[in-house]
């Protein structure tokens, strides 16, 4: 029988892959499909209208849920490892608004990606600004722009004209805390729901902790953004929409201290980056995940081995 290189290899090599289409992509002039942009106004009144219904999800009773479900495993699964639990959060829901918002900047993300991180240093400042665009990516950046007005994400957006936005900020934490990447992490843990409500005849047992408080064998503390126990594996997650490069120390030493192999140590990044999933491996021994493929890498992850 064939040896079956392991799942880290094929990850690695499925993210060359990646590599090697974008650049190839990237050669090429983009342009605005005609029939795209037309049923585009109704592509984004569906995500800002977009139903509580979940009725496409699986429904499971919480009787079933319960059943699977093994309270405080990851609680002493650290404790084994001489590290304590501060606070936690010990499930994976999140604001349906909130998380519309990012899925939004998650699907469109090519062309939002410069608008955002203007946004984002401009919110770190806390200073208003003027964004310049281009006839591809003004409807985009309209429609995100009211949905983060609606949400008080922004506190008012200005069409100056056709190729120029006056962005007032928002002056409140929470603005400042969702743009700086908390929508990564809320993207996660929807997706992750979905996928686990998906695959759940899979999954024998179970348990989740997010925003989780650790105080380590230093007495110092820190955080980990989201540890998941699934059929007796633990699966570390964390998430940066920005420069990876000044966590990589401490990402190695959480690393080693979690005692998790690379294939269960995941960081999610917005997109992919050249070589960002090489230099995540080989200073972090972690392996990168991206918020645009979340829907394809997390099932091989989780459930690549399930009969």
């Amino acid at each position: 029988m064939p040896n079956t290189p392991p799942l880290s290899q094929i990850l690695l090599e499925l993210s060359d892959a990646i590599e090697e289409l974008a650049l190839l992509l990237a050669k090429q002039k983009a342009i605005d499909n005609e029939v795209f942009i037309k049923q585009f106004s109704l592509l984004a009144k569906k995500h800002l209208t977009y139903s509580h219904d979940n009725t496409t999800e699986k429904t499971i009773s919480p009787a079933r849920i319960k059943s699977k479900h093994r309270k405080d495993y990851l609680r002493n699964w650290l404790k084994e490892r001489k590290i304590f639990v501060g606070k936690a959060i010990d499930n994976l829901r999140v604001d349906e608004e909130l998380y519309r918002v990012a899925d939004f900047l998650t699907d469109h993300y090519r062309q939002l990606e410069s608008f955002y991180k203007q946004l984002k240093r401009n919110q770190n400042i806390k200073k208003d600004f003027i964004a310049r665009t281009n006839n591809s990516t003004i409807r985009y950046i309209r429609w995100w722009a009211e949905m983060l007005y609606k949400n008080k994400l922004i506190d008012s957006f200005d069409f100056l004209d056709k190729n120029q936005i006056d962005i007032d900020i928002a002056q409140i934490h929470k603005a400042t805390y969702f743009i700086n990447g908390y929508w990564l992490e809320i993207l996660l843990r929807r997706e992750l729901a979905k996928i686990l409500r998906a695959n759940f005849d899979k999954i024998h047992s179970f348990d989740v902790l997010t925003h989780v408080e650790l105080v380590k064998p230093t007495r110092k503390s820190s955080e980990l953004d989201l540890l998941l126990m699934l059929n007796n594996e633990v699966y570390w997650f964390e998430c940066k929409s920005g420069d990876i490069g000044k966590y990589y120390k401490v990402f190695d030493y959480h690393h080693r201290l979690l005692r998790i192999n690379p294939e269960h140590s995941l960081l999610v990044v917005p997109m992919m980056k050249m070589h960002q999933a090489q230099a995540a491996m080989k200073n972090a021994g972690m392996t990168m995940l991206y918020a645009t493929e979340l829907d394809l890498q997390l099932p091989l992850i989780l459930f690549s081995n399930s009969e």
